[in-house]
Parts: structure tokens; sequence; C-alpha cells
């Protein structure tokens, strides 16, 4: 007869139950810092953009107050002097608290305005794609709610808006994103009103395109979203690899359609948030 597997004492048992379990932490741990990364890594692509558009508020800002500096006499350049400064202030606050809200952790319940963070995400553009060509159109209806994380859905649509964007800068075009919330019967009965159990969200664009060889691996870390052409672009490559695992993690689904010449649609599929749970704040801040 075979001699019986040797089996480790209770002792051992308990010691590798514990390293599995710090493992198993540190993993944790990992993932989280991981996502932190690729928002620093989102605002590490938009520095330029920030830095010219800061650098627009304050220069007008600066001649007005210099003028006014020379002829304080002047009361009326005076106070248009200062309505300068207040509106420039005002802006470029507005432009910090976006780029401060986006690099925070993420914090609160699992639960997101949709349409709210969507125009949240279009804010941190800093730059309106319209100012480069790019027709913007956001067709997301009130009252979608979301069993995500306000600053996870956040950064999963500032990654692929912000990707769109960047795809579409040299030749114009349109950025789409739309919502809807999907409904299922549920076992209701004929005449009754069907339960939205799910909400897909989608961010199109009439770039051009992503090589079918490209798209196999668009989500896989360290795999930058390049053009069809083969022209590189800059980036870490974990955007899209950290939007999958925040999708999945919300318990949904991330997917892509492109055609090379004609443009790239993902779709977000989420669970609805559970019914009669309200959002604190439809600001993702």
């Amino acid at each position: 007869m075979p001699e019986p597997a040797h089996q480790p004492d209770p002792d051992t048992q308990h010691t590798l139950l514990q390293e599995i379990d710090a493992l198993q932490s540190r993993l944790n741990e990992l993932e989280e810092e991981l996502e932190h990364l690729g928002r620093l890594a989102t605002l590490g692509t938009l520095a330029g953009v920030i830095a010219h558009e800061v650098n627009n508020i304050l220069t007008p800002v600066l001649s007005y107050a210099q003028l006014a500096q020379q002829s304080l006499d002047d009361q009326d350049l005076v106070e248009k002097a200062l309505k300068k400064a207040v509106h420039g202030a005002e802006s470029a606050s507005k432009i910090a608290d976006s780029v401060l809200g986006f690099a925070r952790k993420e914090s609160g319940p699992p639960l997101s305005d949709v349409r709210a963070v969507v125009y949240e995400a279009m804010s941190c553009l800093v730059r309106e794609p319209e100012r480069d060509g790019i027709q913007v159109d956001i067709d997301v209806p009130r009252g979608l709610l979301a069993g995500i994380g306000a600053l996870s859905l956040h950064q999963v649509l500032m990654n692929l808006i912000l990707n769109s964007v960047r795809a579409m800068k040299q030749g114009c075009g349109r950025l789409r994103v739309r919502a809807r919330g999907c409904s299922t019967w549920n076992g209701a009965e004929p005449g009754e009103s069907a339960a939205i159990d799910a909400i897909d969200v989608e961010v199109e664009d009439t770039g051009p395109g992503i090589a079918p060889d490209r798209l196999l691996h668009i989500f896989d870390a360290f795999h930058t979203r390049n053009a069809a052409d083969g022209s590189s672009k800059k980036g870490t490559g974990l955007g899209l690899a950290v939007c999958r695992r925040l999708v999945e993690g919300a318990g949904g689904a991330i997917s892509v359609e492109s055609e090379l010449g004609r443009g790239t649609r993902f779709r977000i599929h989420l669970p609805a948030a559970p019914k009669g749970v309200e959002p604190s704040t439809t600001d993702v801040r």
C-alpha cells in the first residue's frame, strides 16, 4: 500500500496561512497603488495642456494689472483689471480643483451619478475639444445611478475620453458619449414597468481607428493605444488595463470595437445601483 502523504503539522499550517494572508494583503495594496498611478499618469499626459491653459488665463490678468499699476488714477481701468483678476483666479481655481480631485484616492460607497461624472470628466480636459475642431455630443439622461465608485467611473471615462480626443486631434472629428439604462423583466407581470438593473455607457470617436493586431491586446498592461498608421503615442500603457480592472471590480465589463479609418467605440456595462440609494453629492470631488 502507498504511504499516506505527509501532512504539515498545525503550527506549519498556521504559518503558511498567515503568509498567504500577508501576500494577499500586499497584492491588494499593489492593485490600489496601480490604480492611483494610473490616475497620476493621466494627469502627466494632461500636464502640458494644463500649463498652457493656466498661462492663457494669467497672461491677460498680468497685462491688465501692469496697465492699472501704471495708471492708478484711471478708475475704469483699475476696475477692469480687478474683474480680470477675479475671473482668472476663479478659472485657475476650477482647473486646480479638477486636478486635485482626480489625483486623490477613492472613498465612499460604490455609487455614482453617471451624468454628473461624465460632465466632471469633460471639465478635467481643461481645454475644450471644440477648440481643436472636435464636435462633442453628450447624451446621458439624468437619474442613472451606477454601482461603481464615482472616482472609479471618473477615471475610466477620463482615460477613454482623453484617448479619443488625442486620436482625433490632428484631423478633427466627433466625440460621442452616451448612456442608457438596461431593463429586464425579472419576473414582472405583463404591463408592469421593466426594472433597470444595468447601465451601458459608450465612448465613441471618429478617429483613425485601431489596427486589429493592436485591438487584441488593447486592455493589456503596458500596451498603448497607437494610431492605426503605427505612429507612436506617448503613454504609460496602464490606462486601459486599469480601466478594465475598475470596471470588472464593480461587477461590470468593458469592450471595444474599432474600424480603420472610421473610428473606435468603447462600451462599458455596469450594474445599476440598488434601489433607494442616492449619491450624497453629484461632484466626484
